[in-house]
């Protein structure tokens, strides 16, 4: 498996921790999971997912090709980054698409939906094992459209899927 993910699949729901979400710098998005402080925690787990567009545009529905290292893109290309456990990458090469966003009249992301997939220390899809992964925050139901498969299903999924906090039931793609 990749470096970042160890080649396992990993979910975590509200009860597992605690989600965040913002804005980032990039007029982007902000993703993170931790269990620190949590109760019954065995041992500490974060993650973190960074999205921007190119041209610090705001993030909108659509896919991201050619995305490097967030926050170090050049202005005319995506910015992504996914680290956790004491792991990321020095550089990168990803693909994201963001299936759903919105923001409140304050500008405040209030909800996400990206699957994503990420080449550490390459930019080559054969060189190098990739980590895929799908965010969710307060998303609305989860659809079977092929045209958001642009980013390719994995054998094994890894990312941060979080359960609306609305008590809405959202399943896996």
């Amino acid at each position: 498996g990749d470096y970042i993910g160890q080649g396992k699949e990993w979910f975590y729901q509200p009860t597992d921790g605690r989600f965040s979400i913002r804005r980032n710098f990039d007029k982007g998005v902000n993703f993170n999971f931790s269990n620190f402080g949590h109760s019954g925690s065995q041992r500490s787990i974060w993650w973190n997912a960074e999205f921007a567009a190119p041209f610090e545009q705001q993030l909108l529905p659509g896919l991201y090709e050619g995305a490097t290292r967030f926050p170090f893109q050049s202005s005319n290309n995506p910015g992504f980054s996914f680290t956790g456990n004491g792991r990321g990458c020095n550089r990168s090469g990803s693909r994201f698409e963001v299936l759903e966003i919105g923001y409140d009249d304050a500008g405040v992301v209030s909800s996400f939906d990206a699957i994503f997939a990420q080449y550490c220390e390459n930019v080559s899809a054969t060189a190098t094992p990739a980590i895929f992964g799908r965010v969710r925050y307060n998303a609305g139901a989860v659809t079977t459209n092929d045209d958001a498969a642009s980013v390719p299903e994995p054998s094994m999924l890894m990312g941060l899927i979080a359960l609306s906090f609305f008590g809405r039931n959202i399943g896996k793609r």
